[in-house]
């Protein structure tokens, strides 16, 4: 992600054209919303009778569950981690007497 200045990119969503602005570069916006495409695309094909607002609000509520559930998958590996991180960090504190 770039810092410091804004970047300005058009993209098209299914079949929208918009016109993004963010710190992040013009590929990775672009990288979102071809992924953002893809699910209302996949959503769209599944659920042919649903509007544009339908399938941007189900688009939205697959990705907070995906985001929910990465959230749970990575604190559970810090947990699993953590017992590993502290032994190292008495390790570094209490050296073995050479």
């Amino acid at each position: 992600m770039a810092e410091g200045r804004d970047f300005k990119t058009n993209i098209l969503v299914f079949g929208e054209k918009y016109t993004m602005v963010g710190r992040s570069s013009p590929e990775y916006m672009k990288k979102l919303a071809g992924y953002v495409d893809e699910i209302m695309t996949a959503l769209s094909e599944r659920n042919p009778t649903l509007n544009k607002t339908e399938l941007a609000v189900l688009a939205a509520l697959n990705t907070a569950d995906e985001f929910f559930k990465q959230k749970v998958e990575y604190e559970n590996l810090v947990q699993m981690l953590e017992p590993e991180r502290n032994r190292k960090k008495d390790k570094h504190r209490n050296p073995p007497n050479s």
